[in-house]
């Protein structure tokens, strides 16, 4: 019969997957890749949950152990989670980049304007549908570089990946900058002209 443990480090994976405690039985070999196979294929005496998400397998002829699976904490729905997702997204994006929080500081500000000069339905949708852009253009642009140091954190020997995620990089400014230039533009033009409006002749 095949070795089915040796004597190797108590861990299997990232985030705890597979990790066992006490360590007299500790890693799973070739021959069977991973605990879930060894509950389901082994002859066992006892399978029960154990404590903090764990599990406690006893198989015959060896000491007990447990081991954790890394679950979600908890089982929501799609569209629910997809809300939490959307919070963590937008928290995650003003934490880390003061640049967001000034977009939507302005966004206000601009907003506010146009309800104290009486901006018609037309200016509003075209109003809003340029801050949205320009929102939409800035949180992209944060996570194409957030991929970007992923790939090649900052500090490593220049390569031709590094001046390419580098170059990269520069596009998502210069396409942050240019979005924020059209929306200047496009909100100069709807106040300027809703200003001329309301001069009396």
């Amino acid at each position: 019969m095949p070795k089915l443990f040796d004597d190797r480090p108590p861990c299997l994976g990232p985030r705890g997957i597979g990790c066992m405690n006490p360590t007299p039985v500790t890693r799973i070999t070739e021959s069977v890749p991973d605990p879930i196979d060894a509950a389901r294929t082994l002859p066992m005496r006892d399978y029960s949950p154990g404590d903090a998400g764990g599990s406690r397998l006893n198989i015959e002829g060896s000491e007990a152990f447990t081991f954790r699976v890394h679950r979600p904490s908890v089982d929501r729905p799609e569209w629910r989670q997809r809300l939490v997702d959307i919070e963590k997204g937008l928290a995650t994006a003003l934490r880390t980049d003061s640049t967001l929080f000034m977009h939507l500081f302005v966004d206000s500000m601009i907003l506010a304007g146009g309800a104290v000069i009486g901006l018609h339905v037309w200016q509003w949708v075209a109003l809003i549908g340029t801050l949205t852009v320009v929102l939409n253009v800035e949180l992209l642009s944060q996570a194409i570089r957030r991929l970007v140091v992923l790939a090649h954190p900052p500090g490593e020997k220049r390569t031709r990946a590094s001046e390419v995620a580098h170059q990269t990089e520069a596009l998502c400014y210069a396409a942050s900058f240019i979005a924020i230039l059209g929306g200047i533009a496009i909100a100069t033009l709807i106040f300027a002209q809703r200003i001329y409006e309301s001069i009396p002749e």
